[in-house]
C-alpha cells in the first residue's frame, strides 16, 4: 500500500498528516483557515489521493506559518508514499477551465524541486487570507514532494477561481503523475535508474569521496611531509654536522697536544 503518515512540529504549528496515494478522495482536513481547508479538500478530491491533515498554528499572527507548513507536510508524505518511485507515470498535465479562467499546470515527480509560478492575484485577500500565501503554499510542496511544479494562468479575473482552479490543476496532474504504469513493471522511470529517496544513496557518497577524502590526503599528509621532514633534515643534521662535530675536532685535539706537551 501506498500510504505514508507526517507529523511536523515547531514553535509556530503543530501538523500531523497521512496520505493514501491509491484512494478514493476522502478528505479529513482542519487547519484553522476556512479557505485552506477548501482548496485542500479540492486536491483530495480531484486527485483520488485520501488526505488527512490537522493543524495547529499560531493563526493569532497571521496565516503564513501554518499555510506553509502545511505544504511541506502534504508533500513530504506524498514523496514517502511514493517510495523510490518505481512503476509510475511520472508526469502529469492538466488543463483546467473555471468560469473566466483557465490555468495550466504541469509536473514532474522527478524528485528535483523546483516551482515556476505565473499567477497574477489582483485581491491582496481571500476572505481573511493573504493571497500572496498560495505560492507559498505550492512553494512548499514541491521542496517537500520533491515535484518540478510549473503552475500557470492563462487567463482570469475572478481571485477565488484563480487560486481554485491552480489546486484542482495540480490535483490532476498529481493524479497522473502517480498512477502506476502496467507496462513498466516496477522500473524506475528514469534512465539514471534512481528517482526519489534514492538519489540522496548516490549524491552523499560522492560528496564525502569527493571532499573529505582529498582535503585529508591533499592538506594533513603535505603539511607533515613538507613540514616536519624538513625541519628535520634541514635543521638538525646540520645542527649535529657542523657544530658537534667542529668543536670534537677543534678543541680536543688541541687540548690534547697542549697538555700532553706539558707534562712530558
Amino acid at each position: 500500500m501506498r500510504v505514508a503518515s507526517v507529523e511536523r512540529e515547531t514553535r509556530e504549528t503543530r501538523i500531523t498528516g497521512r496520505v493514501d496515494l491509491d484512494g478514493t478522495g476522502v478528505a479529513e482536513i482542519a487547519t484553522g483557515i476556512g479557505f485552506l481547508d477548501h482548496m485542500l479538500e479540492q486536491l483530495a478530491k480531484h486527485s483520488l489521493i485520501d488526505l488527512t491533515l490537522k493543524a495547529e498554528g499560531d493563526l493569532h499572527i497571521d496565516f503564513h506559518h501554518t499555510t506553509e507548513d502545511t505544504g511541506y507536510v502534504v508533500g513530504e508524505a506524498i514523496s514517502q508514499a511514493l517510495g523510490e518511485r518505481a512503476g509510475i507515470e511520472r508526469y502529469g498535465e492538466a488543463l483546467i477551465p473555471f468560469d473566466e479562467t483557465l490555468t495550466r499546470v504541469a509536473l514532474d515527480a522527478s524528485n528535483r524541486p523546483y516551482l515556476v509560478w505565473k499567477v497574477a492575484l489582483s485581491r491582496p485577500k481571500l476572505g481573511e487570507m493573504d493571497t500572496e500565501l498560495f505560492k507559498e503554499w505550492f512553494q512548499a510542496f514541491a521542496q517537500a514532494g520533491g515535484m518540478t511544479l510549473h503552475i500557470e494562468t492563462l487567463y482570469g479575473e475572478n481571485t477565488h477561481h484563480i487560486v481554485e482552479s491552480c489546486f484542482k490543476g495540480l490535483a490532476r496532474a498529481l493524479r497522473q503523475a502517480v498512477a502506476i504504469d502496467p507496462r513498466r513493471a516496477g522500473a524506475i522511470p528514469s534512465t539514471k535508474g534512481v528517482l526519489g529517496r534514492a538519489q540522496d544513496s548516490a549524491l552523499r557518497p560522492a560528496q564525502d569521496s569527493a571532499l573529505r577524502p582529498a582535503q585529508d590526503s591533499a592538506l594533513r599528509p603535505a603539511q607533515d611531509s613538507a613540514l616536519r621532514p624538513a625541519q628535520d633534515s634541514a635543521l638538525r643534521p646540520a645542527q649535529d654536522s657542523a657544530l658537534r662535530p667542529a668543536q670534537d675536532s677543534a678543541l680536543r685535539p688541541a687540548q690534547d697536544s697542549a697538555l700532553s706537551g706539558r707534562s712530558g
